[in-house]
Parts: structure tokens; sequence; C-alpha cells
């Protein structure tokens, strides 16, 4: 009890430390569409938000005790500690099954940090609290407990698909390999562990089924609604091409590779039965479509598979895995107490070496700048509550801090279909018109800074198709509209003035 209670303090003492910025944008996504799917009347007639929430309602029911009491901003706190206290007490219990001590295991989760949690694509397990945190922790709570409760497991897994149907469905069929490899489990326990998924995923599967819809036509010169997800918009997480740029990153991949392939001698250093063996075999098996998703991203049309996010669970627990199970070899195997002394010793110092250099996790212009919030203020007492303001599409806070909706937002687009083509059509107009030649994080800067040199003519265009009147930007001398208000070098312009 006291392991768990250690790690469950360090993860939450980390967690209190990035609260420091503000609200990260995959919070805001999360909570404002729950806060706007229990009240329509929030933020109401926003595009984005009156579209259905498909996969996420088993989350948002998961958010909706939190929102019904907390405002937004209270309850991306409270959900982010709730959080990081899974994560960590799902860690212990897996240290604690592995024969890691305390200390080995905090040491763990720090190294798991400082390496950025992934090894190419971005992806993490300590973070904002949304539904792939909860899908994590139950799969890295079957992979605990899978040797010997099997049942248990299945059940784990299927809840993990019902909150997040990518994270717990690749799960499940990694760890059905790894459990099939090792042998674990008897036919009747097989059985009853894939009912128990069953069950458990039910609702996930169900609500997947129902978000399904139709793709939309090209949009030509080969645009398509999976590319659009793929290559351009999520292309930090889908495109090895483009996330692989970095020699550190493709490092990483490369010794991730060595350790699968490691993985094939493990029945030599672990008996049957160890957890180490289905851990092992579960990592091989999340590396195949990881391998495929990097050698497929170079191929034309392979988005098709790629936006099936092959990357994700070998990217996401990869390096806590692979530095649990060499730790946890390593002290299986030193015979003598000399260097059992000389192991501690190297755990500690590469912990304190560790704990200097944690970086301070990115932040991304989620928080409003100084002024914005007087300019806020100002928006909701002086303009219709379902009328569109312009803003910059790069301004993840401005539908939240306004209580207004937005035309469209780059880092939150719908998830597949005719509404991810549309979503494009509007990025491209808040362009200018013009397809940005950059993708991801450095198209939406592209598409920010075109936006803020448009003319008033385009902005005049822009209200009128989606029936805006309101401009909401910093300051700008050449533009010949009303000023309404301003605060900070932060302005709004009426652009029905002049």
């Amino acid at each position: 009890m006291l392991f768990i209670l250690a790690i469950a303090l360090f993860g939450l003492l980390v967690a209190t430390s990035l609260r420091i910025h503000g609200l990260l944008g995959n919070e805001l996504e999360s909570f404002i569409y729950t806060k706007h799917w229990l009240d329509p009347t929030f933020i109401r007639n926003d595009w984005r938000l009156d579209q259905s929430p498909g996969p996420r309602v088993p989350f948002m029911a998961v958010l909706t005790p939190l929102l019904m009491f907390l405002r937004v901003e209270q309850a991306v706190i409270v959900g982010m500690l709730l959080g990081f206290a899974l994560v960590s007490i799902a860690a212990a219990l897996f240290f604690l099954r592995i024969r890691l001590s305390l200390i080995e295991g905090v040491v763990v989760v720090a190294a798991h940090l400082a390496l950025g949690q992934s090894l190419a694509a971005d992806e993490w397990l300590f973070g904002p609290f949304e539904s792939k945190v909860v899908a994590y922790v139950c799969v890295l709570t079957a992979l605990s407990t899978g040797s010997t409760m099997l049942v248990g497991a299945g059940a784990l897994l299927g809840f993990a698909t019902t909150m997040h149907p990518l994270v717990g469905g690749w799960s499940t069929l990694f760890f059905a390999a790894a459990a099939w490899g090792t042998q674990v489990g008897t036919a009747s326990q097989r059985w009853r562990a894939i009912a128990a998924w069953l069950l458990f995923a039910s609702p996930g599967i169900v609500a997947t089924l129902i978000s399904f819809e139709g793709t939309a036509t090209a949009l030509g010169d080969g645009i398509t609604p999976e590319w659009i997800y793929v290559r351009f918009r999520d292309a930090h997480h889908l495109d090895a091409v483009y996330f692989l740029s970095s020699m550190v990153k493709r490092s990483r991949v490369g010794l991730a590779i060595l350790g699968a392939l490691f993985c094939f001698a493990l029945p030599r250093f672990v008996n049957r039965g160890d957890p180490l063996l289905l851990i092992g075999r579960f990592f091989q098996a999340a590396m195949v479509p990881f391998v495929a998703g990097v050698v497929l991203s170079f191929v034309p049309g392979a988005e098709l598979f790629l936006q099936l996010y092959p990357f994700r669970v070998a990217d996401g627990l990869g390096i806590l895995l692979l530095l649990s199970m060499a730790l946890a070899l390593t002290k299986a195997h030193l015979q003598s107490r000399k260097s059992r002394i000389v192991f501690r010793l190297i755990v500690v110092a590469v912990g304190l070496a560790v704990a200097v250099t944690l970086p301070d996790p990115p932040r991304h212009g989620e928080t409003p700048p100084p002024g914005f919030n007087e300019i806020a203020r100002w928006v909701k007492a002086h303009t219709p509550p379902d009328e569109p303001v312009l803003v910059s599409p790069r301004m993840t806070f401005a539908g939240y801090w306004l209580e207004r909706p937005v035309v469209v937002l780059f880092k939150f687009p719908p998830h597949r279909g005719r509404a991810v083509s549309e979503w494009y059509e509007r990025i491209i107009d808040f362009c200018g018109g013009a397809r940005p030649n950059q993708r991801s994080s450095d198209a939406s800067r592209e598409v920010h800074e075109r936006f803020m040199s448009m003319s008033a003519q385009a902005y005049q265009l822009l209200g009128t198709k989606y029936g805006a009147r309101y401009l909401v930007r910093p300051e700008r001398p050449d533009l010949p509209f009303a000023v309404a208000h301003t605060s900070a070098g932060w302005a709004v312009y009426h652009l029905d003035g002049s």
C-alpha cells in the first residue's frame, strides 16, 4: 500500500507542476464538448460542437458528474489530478507485479517522462485527462493481472475499448496474441474472458457503429477526408514521413524494434507464467502494426490504414514497458550482494539525473493572452449568444473564453467523412483561399499568419459567408472597421461599421 501511495503522490506532484500554464487543447475539446452536450445553450450554434459526439459518449458520461457541479476550469484540474492518480496507481500495481521496488518504479516513471513518453509519434500516458488515459490505465492493469486473472483482464480491455475504441481495440488484439503465444489460461477461461470483453466493450462498439458516416468525395488533387486527417491535420501522429524527421525519434524506434526482437528470447530468462513473458509478447505484437505503419507511410494511398492509428499503443506504452522489463530482468539475474548494491546505486543515480532534466511540457497557445479576458467579457455582454465570431483558427481557447461559436479551429477537426471535408474548406477560407504549404502545427501557424494579414474586404467576405458581424484579433491600424472595444492590444471590430 505504501508503494502505491508513493507512486500516486509522485504522479500528483507532476500533475500539479503541469497545471501552471492553463488548459491544454485536448482538455478543452473533451470538457467543452461534454458541457455543450449537457447544456446545448452553452456556446450554442457552434458548427463543431453541434455535431454528434459519436464514440465520445461513454467518456462524456464519465465527465458528466464533474461538470454538473464544477466550472470547466475547475473540472479540468480535478480531472487531471484524477487521471494522474489512476495512471500512478496502475503503474504501481504493474511494478509490484514485476517485482520492482518503490525507488525503481519511480525511476522508470521519471525516465518515461524525461524521454517524452513516446517512441516517435508524440503519444502520452501522463497528461491531460481524456478517454485514452482511462483506456491506458485499463490496459496497464490488464497486463499486470492477465497471467493470473484472465477474465478480469478481458473485462478491463473491454472497458478500455468503450472508453477509447482505438487504444482498447488495438490493445485487445495485442493481448489476445500475447495470451495465445504464452498459453495463458485454460480454454474455459479464454471463452469467459471473451464474454467479459464483449460485455464491457459493447457500449463503445455501439457508439462507434452509430457514429459511422459516408465518406465524402475527393476535393481535387487527391485530397480526400483520409488525406486531410492523416497527412494534413494529424501528420504529427499518423504520418511517419513527418514525425520521423528527428534522428532521436528514429533512434528510439530502432531500439524499440531491437527490444521487440529480443523478446523472442524471453523464455530463456523467465519461467512460464511470469508476467514479463506476457508483457514482452504484448509489446512484440504492438510493434507489428507500428512498423507496418512506418513502412506504409511512404506508400501513396496508405491513409486508409494509417487513420486507424497503428502507432498508438506501442508509441504510448513502449518506453514504459521496455524500461520496466529491462530493469526487472537485470534485477532478477543479479547473483551477488555486491552487484545488487551497485545496481541500486546506479538506479538512484539515474533517478536523480532524470529528475533534474525533466522537461517542461510544451503548451500550444490555449491560454488567453493578457487583455483577452476583458475582450471576452465585452463580447459576452454585447453580442448575441448564438452569433459566430471571427477569430484565428489557431486560437484554440477562443470559443470557450468568448462563449460564442467560432467558425473553425485547426486543433479540433471532426473525425471522419463529409464533416472533415467541410472543416478543410473552412480552413482554406481562413487561409485566404489558398492551401497551406505546411502540415500539422506548422500549417496551423501558417493559417494564423495568413488570417492575420487578410485585407478588410476578405474579412467582410468571411463574415458574410459565415454570419459573423464581429472580428476578434490584435489591433491593426489599417483596418477601416469600427472598433467596438479594445484591451491590452486586442480589439473587437464591427464588420458592418466603418
